[in-house]
């Protein structure tokens, strides 16, 4: 249905998880009508034309493959998965902190695509050069690179990524 619209299909997959974090249940395939034979044989994997129950799910892993071998990997966790690692590693007052922020970005997100729907708003704001460093007045392509090639880039409290 995405072909390979990469984006289209990663965010198809992404709503999916979510609903497998809400509801504990894998969707099946209901077009699947062949499997390749070298996949068939591996005990590990399970090909499903029927939704299947599985219980509290707390983590996912979603592919998404496009033209050109662009490709994306996205490891997800259950909020309550994510929320409990947060009270673990940095205790119960850090877990309600992010809670209410995760919580007041939920609300803020809400009112904007209403206010967009009913046309008082945008639907879309792209952000301006990326957050990314300017240079020259532009964002260069090595910045872009730089930034996301280096393992210790992070959003600064600024809202830009700091330069490489």
């Amino acid at each position: 249905m995405t072909g390979h619209a990469k984006g289209g299909a990663a965010v198809f997959q992404i709503s999916g998880v979510g609903q497998v974090f809400r509801d504990g249940v894998l969707p099946g395939n209901k077009s699947l009508d062949c499997v390749d034979e070298a996949l068939a044989k591996n005990p590990w994997l399970v090909w499903l034309k029927q939704p299947l129950a599985v219980g509290p799910v707390k983590a996912a892993l979603v592919t998404s493959l496009g033209f050109g071998h662009v490709s994306s990997f996205l490891a997800l966790a259950h909020p309550g998965a994510f929320e409990a690692a947060v009270a673990g590693a940095l205790g119960d007052e850090a877990r309600a902190a992010w809670r209410e922020r995760a919580l007041a970005r939920l609300e803020e997100g809400a009112h904007d695509l209403e206010a967009g729907m009913l046309g008082r708003g945008d639907l879309f704001t792209p952000a301006p050069d990326r957050r990314l460093p300017e240079e020259g007045g532009q964002v260069a392509k090595e910045a872009e690179a730089a930034m996301l090639l280096d393992p210790n880039a992070r959003l600064g409290a600024d809202g830009r990524y700091a330069k490489a």
